[in-house]
């Protein structure tokens, strides 16, 4: 399996699950600006279950592109 580092040291070696994203989404705080991929966070926050596990996808597949060197 592949393992990428996060800023604290840990590692993401597993899929992104919606679990996993809402869990993220409990330490940001309500009106936050989007980032550079203009997405609010309230968006995917409020969306509805079939659009967070397509987010998870799209997470993850990102994970593995970072893992093979594809993204740069």
């Amino acid at each position: 399996m592949w393992k990428v580092p996060t800023p604290e040291g840990n590692s993401i070696s597993d899929p992104f699950s919606p679990e996993v994203l809402a869990a993220a989404f409990r330490h940001t705080r309500p009106g936050k600006p989007p980032g550079l991929d203009s997405i609010f966070p309230a968006f995917i926050l409020h969306a509805g279950l079939v659009l967070k596990f397509w987010f998870c996808d799209l997470l993850t597949s990102c994970l593995y592109q970072l893992k093979a060197g594809e993204v740069h």
